[in-house]
């Protein structure tokens, strides 16, 4: 399947080379993971972000560890295993650097969705998995305009006279 993203020569390879775009604030070609609108989404993506930065530390990852535990039907059997050790040493490492955000349960969780799957699979992989439909740009930057200079600001009706 080629992808809208697959044809942008930005389109980073790797998550460190997603990192990187994103650090510099340039846009960076991503996934839509919540549906719900653009502040929505920048949530996730700051956060998704600083867990793949958090996850990057940590390579080489061992993934067969994680198709372990994922196994397990039980979720608390699945947080005792050496992967759920390992997911919460990444969320309570993250955290800090997030808890600002004010995220639900739901954006951590599509978060850690994003930046496990890209770091595993590759960004271009991950991304080339998904349909058209679901590809978007972010930045770390957020999209803003110039605030006006002061002189563009003022209203030129005040101070005039009425004579």
């Amino acid at each position: 399947m080629t992808t809208a993203a697959a044809s942008i020569d930005s389109k980073p390879e790797s998550a460190a080379d997603a990192l990187a775009r994103w650090d510099a604030g340039k846009t960076v070609w991503t996934a839509e993971m919540g549906g719900l609108g653009p502040g929505y989404e920048q949530c996730i993506h700051v956060i998704a972000f600083e867990i793949v930065r958090e996850l990057l530390k940590h390579e080489p990852i061992d993934w067969a560890k994680a198709d372990a535990a994922n196994a397990l039907k039980d979720y608390d059997a699945r947080r005792r295993t050496e992967w759920g050790t390992f997911t919460q040493q990444i969320e309570d490492a993250v955290m800090p650097r997030v808890r600002h955000l004010g995220m639900s349960g739901a954006q951590w969780g599509a978060a850690q969705s994003l930046a496990y799957i890209t770091v595993r699979k590759g960004w271009a992989k991950a991304l080339g998995e998904l349909p058209d439909d679901r590809l978007m740009q972010v930045s770390r930057t957020w999209p803003t305009t110039e605030p006006p200079q002061a002189s563009d600001a003022v209203d030129p009706h005040v101070g005039a006279s009425s004579e």
